[in-house]
Order: structure tokens, then sequence, then C-alpha cells
């Protein structure tokens, strides 16, 4: 401060500066409300129910309702656009195929458990035609079932510990094993990508369909109804095998009904129960082998509490499925008693890693490389074609 500096003006520039900085914060929300005003009644719809999010929800659609007549919406996109063909947007555009890799908002190698904790689909039989899917045997078991249904063995032993999966007829590249790789941000972000990468070799005999979506779920259909989107994913190709891993965003209440129902409740768990029963019945409808991936340990105590609920209900549903496995690796990614672990060994057992993204809740890349080669030995796939001969100069 200059000696010709006064406190009292001093003070006026202080005020001055705050009064412009609230300015600029309520000019940029009212660009936000104008141009994101859907976007507003997405982010409403997704809060966690109640009567605040019912309030913020009315208003956002209000909201919208206003401003759609002058058509400002239609600008972002357009503006998007622009900037991603001109270079000054990393922003991937959207062509209605892609999942959209965000979310709104880790040397213990697996133990084998028997493999009656995971249900064997039965024998199909023979393909009739050659428009029949290529799986036409299911997995056999690795031993011996124990006497009595799959479903009487308690659930929490199922979530214990690895399942061995025994692999399936060969692909061929005569006939291709098509795979779709279903579910939220868990199987999109980590996983779908490093077991894509790990199939890049057997592309011959391996096809892999995106069928996955972040920031969804089965609690809420009326956010985001996987009943209508799965289908418009395969763009009516048909599945041989389905790779899910879903339920990270529905540990939350929802609206059944005209009614709230509280997450945890006896009237919730009865519907999301019969939710996870549609999905997984449309997921094997046309004769596709589901494997239901369990919901790795999460950092957070509450919301682990929350996930292990969610596998209790997915393990059930898939229980009374014929064509569906339940698959818990998981023994790979925990610690020696099952929980959280954010770093640990490569798989060579050398350098320590992080094995979680550091949200708590997703795979890293080189956490979902400790299951996928797992999965790469399950589908089977042919041999890669040798590389030709360098011809001599």
């Amino acid at each position: 401060m200059t000696r010709s500096s006064s406190p009292s003006m001093l003070r006026r520039v202080l005020r001055n500066d705050r009064r412009q900085l609230a300015l600029v914060a309520a000019g940029f929300v009212l660009v936000i409300a104008l141009l994101e005003s859907r976007g507003l009644i997405v982010w409403a719809d997704r809060l966690e129910v109640g009567p605040l999010q019912q309030q913020l929800a009315r208003g956002a659609r209000a909201l919208d309702g206003a401003l759609t007549p002058l058509g400002i919406a239609a600008w972002r996109p357009r503006a998007l656009e622009t900037l991603a063909r001109t270079g000054w947007s990393d922003m991937p555009q959207d062509d209605g195929k892609e999942a959209v890799p965000a979310m709104v908002l880790a040397t213990q190698v697996a133990v084998p458990v028997p493999a009656a904790s995971a249900p064997v689909p039965a024998p199909m039989p023979p393909a009739a035609s050659a428009s029949a899917p290529a799986v036409a045997v299911a997995p056999a078991p690795v031993a011996a079932p124990p006497a009595g249904p799959v479903e009487a063995l308690p659930v929490a032993q199922a979530l214990q510990g690895g399942t061995v999966l025994t692999p399936l007829p060969q692909a061929t590249a005569a006939r291709p094993r098509i795979v779709a790789l279903a579910g939220d941000s868990v199987m999109a972000v980590g996983l779908s990508a490093q077991l894509q990468r790990d199939l890049a070799p057997y592309r011959d005999s391996i096809v892999t369909l995106k069928a996955y979506r972040s920031a969804t779920g089965l609690a809420r259909p009326e956010v985001f109804d996987w009943l209508n989107e799965y289908p418009l994913m395969l763009e009516h190709r048909r599945p041989d095998v389905v790779i899910v891993a879903i339920g990270a965003n529905d540990g939350q209440g929802f609206v059944e009904g005209g009614k709230v129902k509280a997450f945890g409740t006896p009237e919730w768990h009865a519907v999301y129960a019969r939710r996870i029963a549609d999905y997984l019945a449309m997921l094997a409808r046309d004769g596709a082998l589901v494997l239901w991936l369990q919901l790795p340990p999460m950092k957070s105590a509450k919301f682990n509490a929350r996930m292990e609920t969610i596998n209790e209900i997915a393990r059930e549903a898939v229980a009374r499925e014929p064509r569906a496995i339940w698959w818990n690796p998981m023994g790979r990614i925990a610690d020696a008693n099952g929980e959280f672990r954010e770093f640990g060994p490569r798989a060579d057992g050398k350098k320590p890693v992080r094995l979680r993204e550091a949200d708590g809740i997703h795979l890293s890349d080189e956490g979902a490389g400790l299951i996928t080669p797992d999965l790469v030995r399950w589908l089977n796939p042919a041999a890669p074609p040798a590389p030709a001969p360098r011809s001599g100069s």
C-alpha cells in the first residue's frame, strides 16, 4: 500500500472485489442454468430420493420448461461440436454408441472355493441352425456339487473367495464368439478397457460389444431404463456371452408406485430383486450365457455395506437363472480378510501398483489386469495366427 492509500480506500477496494466476484459467480450460475437446464434435470433425478430431491427435480423441470421455447439448450451441442472440429476441445463427440466414461457423483491369490458356490448352467442342446449362439455347451463344474439345490448354500459362503471358471468350448475364427460387456462404470472404468486389450490378439475369434453406461443402475429406471436401452446398445446383434458388472449406483432409495422405498427395507428389497431378475432374464433371453461379477469391496465402510446388500440380492437372482454364473474373483483384489486394498503387487509379484482408483470404487487398469486373464482363459479364444515371415531383401 502506498503512502497516499488510506484504510477507507482499501476497504472500498476489498468490497468492490467481493462484489465483482459475486457478480461473476452469479453470471456463471445463470449461464449454466440457461445452457444446462436439461442437465440439471438429470442431476436432480440422480440425487438420493427424498423430499429435497423431489423439490429440486420439480424446480429443474420448471426451469427447463420455461427455457425450452427460447431454444437456448440447442446451442451447447453445436458449440461443443464446433470446438471438437477445430481442435479446441478433447471431449469425445457422442454418437450414441459409446458409453459415457464418467460417473456422477483396490498378493492375495484367489483361493478356490467349491464350484457349487456358483450355479452351473445345464448343458444346452446342439444349435439347430446357423443363427443360434455359438455357445452350445455350458461350462462343466469343476467339482461335483453337493446334494441339494445350489440355492440352499448360504449367500455369505458364495461371496467369499474366488470361483474357478472352466473354459468354454474353444471359439474359432470360423464362428467367432460374440461377448457383450455390460453394466455401469465398474465395467466401463478399468475392467472393459483392460479386457479388450487382453483380447486384442484374438480378435478373429472373440468379438466384443460395448453395452455399458456409467452413472446408471437398476434401482432408478426413470433415470436410465436398462430394459429399453440394452437392446439398443446391441444394435440387433446377439451375444453368445454377457459379462456384467453392475450395481455400484444402486445403494439408494427409489420411488415405486408413488411411494418412496428407503434403501434396505423389505419393500425396497422386493422391488430391487425383481428389477435384477428382469435385467438378468433379458441378458439371457436369446440363449446367452451370463457371467455376473461380484462387486469389489469398497473403501468407504458405509458404501461397502450397501454394496454387500446389492451383492447378496444379485447372487440370489443369479442362482435362480440356469444360464447365469456368479463369479467372485475378488480374492485377487482384496486383502487377506476380503477387505478393500488400494495397493498390491502386480501379477508377476514384483513392484506394488495401485489396484483401485482413487475414488475407492473402481478397479485401476493394473487391478483389472489381475482378473482379466481368467476371463480370457474362460472365453477360450483360438490362438492368434502366427505372423507371416518377412521376405528377404
